[in-house]
């Protein structure tokens, strides 16, 4: 689940693509009225103090991201029932053509296979050490008068419908929390005509995006809350610009969940398998 360390994450990661469009081997975006990129360092949390006087002598630009001590709200959840987040995806498939039934695909021990004879489900979850043909032979056997021949699950007239399913893991999910919390992106140059470059690429950056997807496969709300100069420390030769924006994201519970199996087609076609939910 979402933290405040994941959010930071994600806003390392746009505020980086900004300034390094074309990747970390190549200039920077923050040019000088010199005509020269101006190297720059991204990361979560706050400078240190040493680290950094060095790298505003040596002419860096630094752009950190900080979350914003105490400045959070919780907000309200409207629903607390589970639904699917990630579909499941089936690795295996059955082709089914006449009185055979042919399974295909990658065995994954996650995943149950079914052979629906007149309406009978007949299920075999693969072992790790499984093949196509142990599935096949592993169906075959727990049905009259069927044989397996490799992947091919063959079953006797005067069979009236024959389907093959695949019924795999899925991830549900829930909200039990929801947050908004203040982010702080600061951006400390050594003078003010690299802190002005700097807020050219980054501000724009910040503001585009309504939504930033978290390592959790969620996403969290951003919204732009105010931007400011900070000149106290000009005189140590540090010139910032605060950018504070607001993210709000959930706190989920996740389990993982098997598809539903359901009866289907008649014999005397080729069919494909699918999955329903």
């Amino acid at each position: 689940m979402a933290d405040l360390v994941d959010v930071e994450t994600a806003v390392v990661a746009l505020v980086a693509d900004a300034v390094y469009p074309n990747g970390t081997s190549q200039p920077s975006a923050i040019v000088g009225p010199n005509g020269v990129a101006a190297p720059v360092k991204v990361f979560a949390g706050w400078p240190d103090k040493d680290e950094l006087d060095r790298d505003l002598k040596a002419k860096k630009v630094t752009i950190s991201v900080f979350s914003a001590n105490s400045v959070e709200t919780s907000m309200p959840i409207y629903n607390r029932d589970w639904h699917e987040f990630i579909p499941p995806a089936p690795t295996l498939e059955w082709t089914v053509d006449g009185y055979d039934a042919t399974i295909s695909g990658t065995p994954d021990p996650t995943q149950v296979a079914w052979l629906l004879v007149d309406g009978k489900g007949y299920p075999y979850r693969p072992l790790t050490t499984d093949g196509l043909p142990q599935i096949a032979a592993a169906i075959a056997a727990q049905i009259p008068g069927a044989s397996a021949n490799g992947a091919t699950v063959t079953v006797a007239p005067p069979t009236r419908s024959l389907e093959g399913r695949v019924s795999a893991q899925g991830t549900l999910i829930r909200e039990i929390n929801r947050q908004k919390h203040e982010f702080l992106i600061s951006i400390w140059a050594p003078n003010n005509d690299l802190r002005t470059a700097a807020a050219r690429v980054v501000g724009p950056a910040l503001i585009a995006p309504m939504w930033l997807p978290l390592v959790d496969g969620t996403n969290a709300k951003w919204t732009y809350s105010r931007t400011m100069n900070v000149d106290a420390e000009q005189l140590d030769g540090v010139y910032r610009r605060d950018f504070r924006h607001w993210a709000e994201y959930p706190t989920v519970e996740l389990k993982r969940a098997q598809s539903a199996v359901i009866v289907g087609v008649q014999i005397g076609g080729s069919s494909s398998s699918n999955t329903d939910h």
